[in-house]
């Protein structure tokens, strides 16, 4: 599915006649056309926008917790209660914490998907994010998708066709993972969204081992 962003200085609102709690939403008699699309377009950029969410969300509390005094103090959430809390693997808060912190909210594209920044980072490095925003501009200038992006950045600077995580222990976890839940949990059992996160760990992974 296509991620639709927006900027981020501009706040995610829902128009004055939508009104939303706990476990519905509901449109006025008298909501206009306009105002119907721009709710339809918030709730899609908010769910595009999960992982950056979950990311900047446990960078914050972290932050909050250097500064605020121990009497103030935020409960914590690890990536392990968010990931429950989200429907996500701890393992996938886990990355977009790290791709939140490389990329902060000012050095982000704001038409480009999150799962785009994130390719550009495994495939550049996580140290110097600069080189992946200029590949997630080219990315985004000539529509490529996340596929077609890493095969452009792998062919024209040599690194080869296997997929590159950050480094190797981010591939033994992902080998950890795998092995835990293929061999604990039949995986016709998982829901749906943890089936599509392992099939994808374990293509990532299969290329990341024949990179080796």
């Amino acid at each position: 599915m296509t991620e639709v962003l927006q900027p981020t200085n501009a706040p995610l609102m829902l128009p004055g006649p939508v009104s939303v709690g706990t476990n519905f939403l509901r449109l006025a008699d008298n909501i206009q056309p306009d105002q119907a699309q721009r709710a339809f377009n918030t709730l899609r950029t908010m769910n595009a926008c999960r992982l950056w969410f979950c990311g900047d969300y446990i960078l914050e509390i972290q932050r909050l917790k250097k500064i605020r005094s121990q009497e103030d103090k935020i409960q914590e959430v690890n990536t392990t209660t968010l990931g429950q809390a989200m429907d996500y693997q701890p393992n996938t808060i886990s990355r977009a914490v790290m791709v939140c912190k490389a990329l902060p909210p000012d050095k982000r594209i704001t038409q480009a998907s999150f799962t785009h920044h994130q390719a550009a980072l495994d495939e550049t490095g996580y140290d110097n994010p600069a080189k992946a925003i200029k590949w997630i501009r080219e990315s985004h200038a000539h529509n490529w998708s996340v596929a077609r992006m890493r095969e452009e950045i792998r062919t024209r600077t040599g690194t080869g066709n296997g997929a590159r995580p950050p480094n190797n222990t981010t591939g033994v976890a992902m080998l950890y993972k795998a092995a835990t839940l293929t061999k604990k949990i039949p995986a016709h059992t998982l829901p749906q969204r943890a089936r599509e996160t392992l099939r994808k760990d374990l293509i990532e992974l299969r290329q990341w081992l024949n990179a080796l």
